[in-house]
């Protein structure tokens, strides 16, 4: 048996499956997972640590064909509570070879094969060697655990086959096909009805002399042998079956704890969108007022007409802007030592900033036509339209501008950005094609794709075309067999 055939228990890191006294659970993090969830996250006990590393060693010594350090490493994880025997057993048969195979080589039968020219010879003696010590292991497993007997049944049968001893595996299968759970197993069905067929041709063989074909068989070897793929072909259907059906629970579940997560988002954004678009409507209701709308208005030309100040004359003084502000403040010490050399009355940046915005925007028409004086400065000369003919445009600005337009723009894209809908409908789609849109964006990869695994299956289109080898295996078997029924 290949080593990758192996089934490799589950790695033990967070949030993957582990195994305590025989019940699944899933590792959960600590305290610290609040406090730092990356590091809560990447943590991994010592003890976890100290097995993974054993099985590490169990994997290499098997690579490299040491038995005992192998059998070592794992009576080490058969102790330990995070594995489950199901999850080890595979290993232990590959062990007992090993073990077997060195106990063929160390004996003095197995001395004088070597160094002459039987080689092959000996190799063909240390794998029967090595096929008694796997079936005696799986024998003592048989009887000890009954949780997994169809599993060890199967290898059973394989090893015996492997000695060529097809009548005892003929006898292992007949006591017990008919009976809980090897008759739900599609592989025990289908290993009966191949050695039904081989020891009716070997019968015929012995008698005749010469080598027999199917056509050659009893009708009665062939109804049995027929019968044994039949219900190989009906456990795996039902097999299939029962993993369709679970698939489909597992993707109805999800779907139902996504609706419901789904649905309590819906009912949170539409709380805020109620909230955001009561703000909006009081907001829009002070600024439509005429008094708050034309203070608002002259506001916004007073900021365009200093702008273009700023433009023009790069050497005035330009006040800071409160993000600036904001980043070069370094805190109550650095500001009070900075106060305390200059021996002037402590007072924000923030507040004296927010008194000369002020002070601008009560600037006149008038007074706006003489440069604003830089700080520490004589009095500034005025400045006419006549000196600069580019201000004269900037300065002397059209009063139907459009900052009505502009205003009534801001609150219809404030409006529009509240409401997420018209997006869908400026772009010509519906309400319920967007909502899926979104589902289908926010659905899992892993659940997006068994979704598109499972899409279009039934259990009539699965029962045409089986999908393990079992079936495929017997439906061939029972084609050949009703092709040679027809020809008779």
């Amino acid at each position: 048996m290949s080593l990758p055939s192996f089934i490799p228990p589950n790695p033990l890191v967070r949030g993957e499956r582990t195994y305590t006294f025989g019940r699944a659970r899933v590792l959960t993090a600590g305290a610290d997972a609040f406090a730092n969830p990356t590091a809560a996250a990447t943590t991994v006990p010592l003890r976890s640590e100290h097995l993974r590393k054993v099985f590490d060693i169990l994997q290499l010594s098997l690579l490299r064909g040491d038995g005992p350090r192998a059998a070592r490493a794992l009576r080490i994880l058969i102790r330990a509570k995070e594995w489950r025997h199901s999850d080890l057993w595979r290993y232990g048969l590959a062990v007992a070879g090993l073990l077997g195979r060195d106990a063929f080589l160390s004996t003095s039968r197995a001395r004088q094969y070597q160094g002459s020219d039987q080689d092959e010879k000996l190799r063909r003696l240390s794998e029967e060697a090595a096929t008694l010590r796997r079936l005696a292991y799986l024998r003592g497993l048989y009887r000890a655990k009954q949780a997994f007997r169809a599993d060890l049944l199967v290898q059973i049968v394989y090893e015996l086959i492997e000695l060529k001893r097809y009548e005892e595996a003929m006898r292992e299968l007949e006591f017990v096909l008919d009976t809980h759970p090897f008759r739900n197993s599609p592989t025990l069905h289908l290993l009966a009805g191949v050695l039904t067929l081989d020891s009716g041709l070997h019968t015929i063989s012995t008698q005749g002399g010469a080598r027999a074909d199917i056509s050659d068989l009893p009708h009665g070897v062939k109804r049995v042998a027929a019968h044994h793929f039949e219900r190989s072909l009906s456990a795996a259907r039902r097999d299939e079956s029962e993993i369709q059906h679970s698939i489909e629970s597992r993707i109805e579940g999800q779907r139902r704890r996504d609706e419901q997560h789904h649905a309590r988002r819906q009912d949170l954004l539409r709380k805020e969108l109620e909230k955001s678009q009561q703000a909006l409507d009081r907001r829009t209701d002070l600024l439509l007022e005429p008094a708050e709308f034309a203070r608002f208005v002259e506001g916004n030309k007073a900021r365009r007409k200093q702008a273009a100040l700023w433009r023009r004359d790069p050497g005035m003084t330009r006040l800071p802007s409160r993000k600036k502000t904001a980043q070069r403040y370094q805190g109550p010490a650095s500001w009070t030592a900075r106060e305390a050399h200059s021996r002037l009355i402590p007072e924000s940046d923030v507040d004296r900033d927010e008194d000369c915005v002020d002070q601008l925007s009560a600037v006149s028409d008038d007074d706006e036509e003489h440069q604003i004086a830089p700080s520490g400065s004589a009095q500034a000369e005025p400045r006419t339209a006549g000196d600069n003919p580019d201000l004269d445009d900037d300065v002397h600005m059209d009063e139907n501008d459009g900052d009505e337009e502009d205003v009534e723009q801001q609150v219809a894209d404030a409006l529009h950005a509240l409401d997420p809908t018209e997006t869908a409908h400026a772009e010509g789609e519906t309400e319920d094609e967007a909502e899926a849109e979104t589902y289908r964006a926010r659905q899992p990869s892993v659940f997006a794709v068994a979704s598109e695994l499972i899409s279009g299956w039934n259990r009539t289109e699965g029962a045409d075309g089986p999908r393990i080898w079992e079936a495929e295996a017997a439906q061939m078997y029972l084609r050949q067999l009703r092709s040679e029924s027809s020809n008779d």
